[in-house]
């Protein structure tokens, strides 16, 4: 089954109201994949083989050229168990916040568990979080857990046994910065209805979507490790710590971050939340991203405006750091190209 989702639909066309049947929460459980083709069959193996009664189970491949959707292909074929197998391939590669979207779009269950392609869910996890959020009476738009840390292998080398205390509203606004880790989170549908889709900018999902659900629903946190998580070369988080002075690299990052910024002005509007100070907070660092951010992969007429508003608003140590990260990065990529 493959079915897209244009941007200006009304979301509730695309994310269907929860499934009425014995079930108390109707479910769907979405992978996003993308050349994860040693990985694949362990992450889909593991959300088949949930214990939770019934559910949905949609697999997003962002068009991947390494023989993953033939794996994705092929597990589906032999699946004859109790959960609703749904399988989409973009037509070409439109980046993971593209295909998170996809994905997103074809879920109909009330609450949406997320896995990437390369990592391992275990067993009881969706019916863990159900637990959780109907403990909470449905108020949460985020649900997330420990995770096991796993290598190329799959071996686990730690495991985290973190006791996360989630800020308040309050502390948010007072600048406290917090992120539920995408990949052990579960989002309701809710979420995606009242705030919308992702930007395609967006580098990944959880910086956004942990914003929207505390201005929300709120967030919940499981102590429980429920996901293992795989660290390799191509994984996000090692790709993120390796950008140094690439500018392709910088480039996506630093787009990614005014595309964060400008989402969380965003979202604070749709929220309906009254406070204009914190209002103007969220666009005075939606500025500051902007220049900090545009000051090396922008155009030169943009590195420039960059320069000359960190000098207008009388900020010399940004206008240093500006200063500083084009001039070094710009001769090394230079020499490295």
């Amino acid at each position: 089954m493959r079915r897209k989702c244009d941007r200006g639909d009304a979301l509730s066309s695309c994310v269907a109201k929860a499934d009425v049947g014995p079930k108390p929460v109707g479910v769907s459980f979405l992978i996003v994949s993308y050349n994860q083709k040693d990985f694949i069959e362990e992450a889909l193996v593991s959300a088949l083989s949930q214990d939770y009664p019934q559910m949905q189970i949609v697999v997003s491949d962002d068009c991947s050229s390494d023989g993953t959707w033939a794996v994705i292909q092929k597990i589906a074929t032999e699946y004859a168990g109790r959960h609703h197998l749904v399988l989409n391939r973009t037509d070409k590669n439109l980046g993971l916040a593209e295909n998170f979207n996809q994905g997103i779009c074809l879920c109909s269950g009330e609450l949406i568990v997320v896995q990437g392609g390369d990592d391992i869910s275990e067993s009881n996890r969706v019916t863990k979080l159900v637990k959780l959020w109907l403990k909470n009476d449905r108020n949460p738009d985020l649900l997330f857990s420990n995770i096991s840390w796993i290598d190329v292998s799959g071996n686990i080398y730690k495991i985290d046994r973190h006791k996360h205390a989630v800020p308040s509203l309050r502390e948010i606004k007072k600048g406290k910065h917090y992120i539920a880790g995408g990949m052990a989170a579960a989002y309701t549908s809710r979420l995606f209805k009242k705030f919308g889709l992702i930007s395609p900018n967006v580098r990944t999902e959880d910086y956004v979507l942990t914003f929207r659900a505390i201005i929300s629903g709120g967030v919940v946190f499981e102590e429980s490790p429920l996901v293992r998580y795989r660290r390799h070369e191509n994984s996000e988080m090692v790709m993120r710590a390796a950008v140094t002075c690439d500018y392709q690299k910088e480039k996506q990052y630093s787009i990614a971050a005014v595309a964060e910024a400008e989402d969380r002005v965003r979202s604070w509007i749709l929220s309906g939340r009254k406070d204009f100070l914190f209002m103007v907070r969220l666009k005075r660092k939606l500025l500051g991203t902007i220049i900090s951010n545009q000051s090396f992969t922008g155009t030169f007429l943009q590195r420039l405006k960059c320069a000359l508003l960190a000098a207008f608003l009388i900020k010399p140590n940004l206008l240093i750091r500006i200063l500083r990260k084009d001039l070094f990065c710009a001769v090394k990529y230079k020499k490295v190209r």
